[in-house]
């Protein structure tokens, strides 16, 4: 396998409607740039997002976010791979305290037979808020996925502090533990469709107040049935090998139970149908370095 560099850019932008007794429509808009090194022994990757979120809302406080993050990885056998993460995201509403999350983890990949895959990281996550003391928790990920013919099956559980501002119920940051399992399929539906369904149990530790969710420290379970779906449709494709243009379409429904520790039961069932991505795409190949100019 050659060495390779992979850049893109993206755009996003989310539109939310919300009944609340009345329908407040909350609008986001992203802008994010990643690259991403491999060569056949290791491989590092990275991406800058920039968040406009909740413009237009009646409801929700507007902010700016920045997130950036790292990943490193290295192969040592066929079936071992090591992984260092890290991510940094900070935060700053128009009315309130500017505040921030981290994470870092080190862990490993394992292969497990010819079509099973094993993942475990372990670290810390951290939440920052201007004039209050730093918390900081133990943060995990486990997964396994197990690939067939024609779809994936994915288990996982992971933890650490979470920002929920962008979520459909906008909870604020939150200490997350969850778990679920997803079918995943790896031929194209109807020759243009891509999806993926499944459930997630959650419990949320409020470390905010939001419209959603806190006061802090109350916790809450919920469960969430997600079917999100995807339309790759491609516009204006140039025919060099390293440059193309492509537009994703998706489509996300899905059911949310929720139950707080007030004994307090909801039932949301969602839909996002105008979440629309635009993004360049360049790649390049490294030759190896004894053809190198």
């Amino acid at each position: 396998m050659l060495p390779r560099l992979r850049m893109a850019a993206a755009y996003t932008n989310t539109l939310y409607q919300t009944d609340v007794g009345f329908t407040d429509t909350r609008i986001d808009q992203t802008g994010r740039a990643s690259a991403a090194y491999t060569d056949p022994h290791y491989s590092l990757a990275g991406s800058y997002s920039v968040t406009r979120g909740n413009e237009n809302s009646s409801r929700e406080i507007p902010y700016w976010t920045q997130l950036g993050d790292a990943q490193f990885g290295y192969v040592f056998t066929p079936t071992i791979s090591g992984v260092l993460i890290g991510s940094y995201e900070y935060q700053e509403p128009d009315i309130g305290e500017p505040f921030a999350t981290g994470i870092g983890r080190v862990g490993g990949t394992f292969a497990l037979g010819p079509d099973g895959t094993f993942e475990l990281q372990g670290g810390f996550s951290t939440f920052m808020t201007q004039g209050a003391d730093t918390k900081l928790r133990p943060s995990f990920l486990l997964a396994y996925s197990q690939r067939f013919a024609t779809f994936v099956v994915r288990a996982d559980f992971l933890s650490g502090f979470d920002n929920r501002s962008d979520a459909l119920d906008s909870t604020g940051v939150t200490f997350t533990r969850s778990a679920g399992i997803f079918v995943t399929n790896t031929e194209l539906l109807f020759r243009q469709l891509t999806g993926t369904v499944g459930v997630r149990w959650t419990e949320e530790e409020f470390q905010q107040t939001s419209t959603f969710g806190g006061p802090p420290a109350p916790k809450i379970e919920h469960g969430t049935l997600m079917c999100p779906l995807a339309i790759p449709r491609p516009f204006a494709v140039h025919q060099s090998r390293v440059h193309g243009n492509h537009s994703d379409i998706d489509a996300k429904f899905g059911g949310l139970l929720r139950k707080s520790c007030a004994a307090r039961t909801e039932i949301h069932i969602h839909a996002i149908l105008s979440q629309a991505s635009l993004f360049y795409l360049f790649r390049t190949l490294v030759p190896p370095k004894s053809q190198a100019c």
